[in-house]
């Protein structure tokens, strides 16, 4: 499964918790979003330095859809702790890494 499809289950996941009542476990989540967005960037960074990372299990996707998959990852984690200006920043950023990613268009629309 893509990782926007995880972070994308996730935050409903998250959202759905909030509607219960259990804003922790909502907002546990949502910080999980941030913090997996930051370390897929930080690999994706790593892997450059080392040729584009490609071959063996990171390979299965383009370092462009990874980085921005870990944007849009991001920007759902904002969007859930409540700041729209950094989900805004990190949902464009995704956009403008990938325009195809569907996820990230929609919900940057959403915010404008």
């Amino acid at each position: 499964m893509p990782a926007s499809a995880g972070g994308t289950q996730s935050y409903y996941q998250a959202l759905c918790l909030q509607k219960l009542g259990q804003a922790d476990k909502a907002k546990a989540i949502f910080q999980s979003l941030v913090d997996s967005g930051q370390s897929a960037l930080t690999r994706s960074d790593s892997a450059a330095g080392r040729g584009g990372g490609r071959g063996g299990r990171g390979g299965a996707q383009s370092p462009r859809l990874r980085t921005a998959n870990a944007h849009y990852s991001m920007g759902l984690g904002y969007l859930g702790l409540g700041d729209a200006a950094k989900a805004k920043a990190e949902l464009a950023q995704a956009v403008e890494t990938s325009p195809d990613l569907l996820g990230a268009r929609t919900a940057l629309a959403a915010l404008k």
